[in-house]
């Protein structure tokens, strides 16, 4: 007879097709990488990385934390390793002059990484997007409810944010046990790497009592952008995160184009009318 389809799987299944049209839900399942609770065993495998493994990016990377720097080694592996070409990867989606979404099957985990093209500087792009701590953070994204900042420093080219992140969940998503409700997470980024007009931004779950990564846990994920200018008022940034097996990829290129963009061009509109007004 017919295999049985598992009810916690039917569950995570229908929540992502519920979250196809809404902008909020998706992003923070990809932030999150899994729509199941074995989606991320693959990534909690890479923290085994040796460091002699070690990219190009990460041994720029002084000033990051060496517990987060390990567990985007993988990403920035991947990453740099379709820098000089030794990666190729597959173009799932492309908007010139706007974003491309590519994708890869390395060592047998699947990968994604897009590419957008913003409309403000880079420090204007960290501050939007990577400042969690700032009072004004869920207004520009607003895939956040409520932001808890935990600790918040800067120190020269480095700054470091740990914080409780509750998403917005829309519908009944948000009674569903397989979505989480709330991301402790650590978010660090240090500027000028691996050259001046470069930045690298790490965001990892983290356990905030034991001040560690969280592993092994539903609630693990890890994500590397980097941001790059591209002119006076322009950047560019990478997303570099491991896909769950279960998306195919025509959904993720319907997201990425119905979707994602629309949030990254609200976000930065916002972010600049806040800007004009001074609250930046």
């Amino acid at each position: 007879g017919a295999q049985e389809q598992d009810p916690e799987q039917t569950g995570t299944t229908l929540d992502f097709l519920m979250a196809l049209t809404d902008f909020p839900t998706f992003k923070n399942m990809m932030l999150s990488a899994r729509l199941g609770e074995q989606v991320m065993q693959p990534v909690v495998a890479a923290e085994e990385a040796s460091s002699s493994a070690m990219s190009a990016i990460e041994k720029d990377l002084t000033g990051m934390p060496p517990a987060l720097l390990s567990r985007a080694r993988e990403l920035l592996d991947i990453h740099g390793r379709a820098l000089d070409g030794s990666v190729k990867w597959k173009t799932l989606k492309v908007k010139e002059g706007q974003y491309e979404l590519q994708s890869v099957n390395d060592g047998g985990r699947k990968y994604m990484r897009t590419s957008l093209n913003m409309g403000f500087g880079m420090e204007d792009a960290i501050t939007c997007f990577f400042d969690m701590s700032h009072p004004r953070a869920v207004v520009w994204d607003h895939q956040w409810q409520k932001l808890v900042t935990h600790s918040s420093n800067r120190k020269g080219d480095v700054q470091d944010h740990c914080v409780e992140a509750y998403p917005v969940l829309p519908g009944v998503i948000k009674y569903l046990a397989s979505v989480p409700k709330c991301f402790p997470m650590r978010v660090v980024v240090q500027r000028g790497v691996p050259t001046s007009d470069k930045s690298v931004a790490i965001m990892a779950s983290w356990d905030l009592e034991k001040d560690e990564p969280l592993l092994n846990s539903r609630l693990s994920f890890v994500r590397v952008a980097i941001i790059e200018s591209t002119g006076p008022a322009t950047s560019r940034m990478f997303n570099v995160a491991q896909t769950p097996d279960q998306v195919p990829e025509w959904a993720i290129s319907v997201f990425m184009q119905n979707t994602i963009l629309a949030g990254v061009k609200t976000s930065i509109q916002r972010y600049l009318t806040d800007k004009d007004k001074g609250l930046v």
